[in-house]
């Protein structure tokens, strides 16, 4: 019986999910290695997900390394959930890691941070206040956009000039909006905080305090 490409390059990827999924890790990232692909390669390849180093530079491996950051450690870290969230799971599908952390740090913007730390539900004209409703501005015109543009694009292969553009984008987001950890205090150091006119961390939990 004459065998297709398509039924080729199956068994192919069958196999190498099936010899990976039997490894232990140490051997199971030299493996990888010797293949070319990173952590998740094999479950990437066996998707139809051409890994990273197959094709060479990938952008969107770049934003996959920052995502796991994001993997929390303890209750107040958690902008992806361990139960949920593995590397090889953000390494497999990082724009769905995105939208997930951006959808969690928006409503900690708009309604956790707002409401449930500074006290700015009925309209108190605190400097932390006024500060919080030009972010919930700039959270729907920056923010909404890019959860929007990245869940288009979940699963869509692109090609290097999109992915290098978009994986710009979601690193330049997540860098100025994401806090370290869902604390008060940690908004203070986050960039968009200080560019729309907070304090830094000693200064506004001064202000903080003494609103």
């Amino acid at each position: 019986m004459k065998i297709t490409k398509s039924q080729l390059k199956q068994v192919i990827k069958e196999g190498i999910e099936a010899t990976v999924s039997e490894l232990d890790e140490a051997t199971r990232r030299e493996f990888l290695k010797f293949l070319g692909m990173g952590a998740g390669g094999a479950a990437a390849y066996a998707a139809g997900i051409q890994p990273a180093a197959a094709k060479g530079p990938a952008a969107l491996s770049d934003l996959a390394r920052k995502l796991v950051s994001f993997i929390g450690k303890t209750r107040h870290d958690n902008w992806l959930n361990p139960k949920n969230w593995k590397p090889e799971d953000i390494n497999n599908e990082p724009l769905v890691a995105f939208v997930e952390v951006m959808e969690a740090v928006k409503s900690h913007w708009t309604s956790t941070v707002p409401n449930q730390y500074m006290g700015c539900g009925s309209g108190e004209k605190t400097k932390q206040c006024d500060i919080l409703r030009k972010i919930a501005k700039a959270a729907n015109s920056e923010v909404v956009p890019i959860i929007s543009s990245a869940t288009k694009m979940q699963g869509k292969r692109l090609n290097r000039a999109k992915e290098k553009k978009l994986t710009s984008l979601c690193l330049r987001i997540l860098d100025r909006w994401v806090p370290v950890d869902t604390r008060a205090n940690s908004i203070f150091d986050t960039k968009i905080w200080k560019d729309l006119g907070g304090s830094t961390s000693a200064m506004a939990m001064a202000d903080y305090d003494e609103d």
